[in-house]
């Protein structure tokens, strides 16, 4: 709560850079949602987008909105989080910017749908981010990804 508190006070500070104002909103909608508070770590994150939208930075403005759906698988809307992660998807599979982050959009969206007890498809995309991830060669990332799959597995 301090960190969120101190972020806060810096977008005064920092009014007139767009990009550090909704780098300011992002993380603190990222802590918001580590303490709890799903409300205003939308509210935040929204306002990262919206910022993020008026400049060229879109690959912030595409990290902000799988922040989004994190929030909203957080508090179990995953009408939304679903209707977030599949549009995140399909931007990241066409465009070449974004698919080097693809392989965290398919675990995230594993991950969604482990919440949601859905633990086929889970495995299924899990699967889809590990084999990005072998191929980058990221052995801290493929082993998180192989535990994944195994607690999957186990609740089949």
């Amino acid at each position: 709560m301090k960190g969120i508190e101190f972020l806060k006070k810096q977008i005064p500070i920092f009014q007139n850079d767009k990009n550090e104002v909704a780098k300011i909103y992002g993380l603190m909608g990222v802590y918001l949602r580590i303490v709890k508070e799903l409300e205003e770590s939308k509210k935040y994150l929204r306002l990262a987008i919206q910022t993020y939208e008026s400049t060229s930075n879109d690959n912030s403005l595409f990290v902000n909105k799988l922040r989004l759906a994190h929030t909203y698988q957080w508090q179990k809307d995953f009408y939304t989080s679903n209707q977030m992660f599949k549009k995140l998807m399909e931007e990241a599979e066409i465009c070449d910017e974004r698919r080097g982050i693809l392989d965290f959009v398919y675990q995230h969206y594993a991950k969604n749908l482990f919440d949601q007890e859905n633990y086929d498809l889970a495995i299924s995309y899990f699967h889809k981010a590990l084999n990005l991830r072998i191929q980058k060669g990221q052995k801290d990332l493929i082993e998180s990804t192989e535990y994944a799959i195994h607690i999957c597995k186990g609740k089949l």
